[in-house]
């Protein structure tokens, strides 16, 4: 806390340079965090025992030992979940794309007329 209060006391406002908006910046998080520490530290005590209780609730892609499976076999439902995933994200991006240019060429349009 020094070493932060001794770098702003050194930095004007009328200092143009990135250095003081950046010194002034970092001064704000760390009195931030330095103010509000305890109910952090009770977020995270309370965070990632959750966290960790969801992830056990979460399947796993899993080695089959028993079946014999080799390659790709072994891991099906994984692959087909990510196929379904690159598959969504192909149509979203379409969508997303053509109702840009749909956008695009009616603002362009309303834009040249006037």
């Amino acid at each position: 806390m020094k070493v932060l209060f001794s770098l702003l006391a050194q930095a004007t406002p009328e200092d143009t340079g990135p250095n003081w908006v950046l010194i002034a910046c970092v001064a704000v998080v760390v009195l931030l965090v330095w103010v509000l520490r305890a109910k952090i530290r009770i977020f995270f005590k309370k965070y990632l025992p959750e966290v960790k209780t969801e992830l056990q609730k979460a399947t796993w892609p899993w080695v089959p030992k028993d079946k014999g499976e080799k390659g790709f076999k072994r891991f099906k439902e994984l692959t087909d979940s990510t196929v379904v995933v690159f598959i969504a994200m192909m149509l979203l991006g379409a969508f997303v794309s053509l109702w840009d240019l749909i956008l695009f060429n009616i603002i362009e349009l309303f834009t040249k007329i006037g």
